[in-house]
């Protein structure tokens, strides 16, 4: 994704069905951000940095004062949720999507199951 954020402004790309639908989420103590990317299927196999990702939304908010008080995995979880309401015309269709964070907890909580 740095080759979206050490270059501005971020253009976005039209949906295609052919391609996979990537969500990044993260979180602070203060505030939360989305994106929503999608890649060629036959890139997949590749490294991440080989992959052509476009952008097909960005989601970010100030947490508010109550949101501020929850744990952190609360926090980290609250892009997840935000962007499956945000972004269900994309994401809660007949397409897969594939999530990225860099929490542990949140891997083990919403990953396949073994």
């Amino acid at each position: 994704m740095n080759k979206y954020c050490s270059h501005g402004p971020f253009p976005t790309s039209f949906f295609k069905v052919y391609n996979e639908m990537c969500l990044f989420t993260d979180a602070s103590d203060l505030h939360w951000g989305a994106i929503l990317t999608q890649v060629p299927k036959d890139q997949l196999k590749l490294a991440f940095n080989e992959q052509h990702h476009e952008p097909l939304e960005f989601l970010s908010e100030s947490f508010c004062s109550t949101h501020r008080r929850c744990s952190v995995i609360e926090k980290e979880a609250f892009p997840i949720i935000e962007s499956l309401d945000k972004l269900r015309h994309f994401l809660l269709s007949d397409y897969h999507f594939r999530h990225f964070t860099d929490n542990r907890n949140l891997i083990h909580l919403f990953g396949p199951a073994i």
